[in-house]
């Protein structure tokens, strides 16, 4: 997992200090449910990276007490289904749930912000 601390290192040399950080990332194969392979399955729904970020940046927030935050990116796939896309909405709900236990387990250190962005895609009625 150090390279995960490796990227927050990285990020304060060059910028000299986080204040956000924006989890935004997905992997969207649009296939029908039943032609979804076990590999398919894991690749998407892997929250590796979402909960070890988060969880470095955090200890840097608290570590340099900075009132940061952090956004995951959960569009509406994350409580709306479609055909094709099982897996990625499954993965996104998955990220809503993490981001408010990250939240919850934010909130006693006074210092993590853990907002999810939903709905940030709208389909437009015509």
């Amino acid at each position: 997992m150090s390279h995960f601390y490796k990227v927050i290192d990285f990020t304060v040399k060059t910028f000299g200090a986080i204040h956000h950080l924006v989890n935004c990332a997905g992997i969207y194969p649009s296939k029908p449910a039943l032609e979804i392979s076990e590999k398919d399955w894991e690749a998407v729904l892997n929250l590796k990276a979402p909960f070890f970020l988060s969880k470095a940046v955090a200890e840097y927030f608290i570590k340099e007490k900075i009132a940061g935050s952090v956004t995951n990116s959960a569009p509406t796939a994350a409580r709306m289904g479609r055909p094709g896309v099982a897996a990625y909405s499954s993965s996104k709900a998955r990220l809503v749930m993490l981001t408010r236990v990250l939240a919850l387990n934010g909130q006693p250190m006074g210092s993590v912000s853990m907002p999810s962005v939903r709905d940030w895609w709208k389909p437009k009625r015509f």
